[in-house]
């Protein structure tokens, strides 16, 4: 092989990695979800948000913006965006984000 199949062979693997990585984080399954919102939002106001799209407040992040939730029902991620979420994403993908502590 040439340097430059070479080349767009590397491209073109970690242009698929990305993919299937944002694919994973933008489409969330399972009913543990990690909910992003508006930084300026409080603890209470997620609480309520999560309550309102039929979930349960199971964890705060390592802001009060984080949080992680849980529901059985199928459209979750879909509601949480409509109570105000700015994104939704699977919980295991981002559990350094939630971690508190020093850095």
């Amino acid at each position: 092989m040439s340097r430059n199949a070479d080349i767009l062979v590397v491209v073109a693997s970690f242009t698929f990695i990305c993919l299937l990585s944002a694919v994973a984080l933008l489409f969330p399954t399972g009913p543990f979800v990690v909910v992003i919102a508006s930084p300026d939002i409080r603890a209470a106001q997620m609480h309520q948000m999560i309550g309102e799209a039929g979930g349960q407040y199971i964890a705060e992040g390592r802001y009060p913006w984080m949080a992680v939730a849980h529901s059985d029902h199928a459209d979750f991620a879909q509601r949480l965006l409509r109570h105000g979420a700015l994104l939704v994403t699977n919980h295991w993908m981002t559990e350094s984000c939630l971690m508190r502590g020093n850095v």
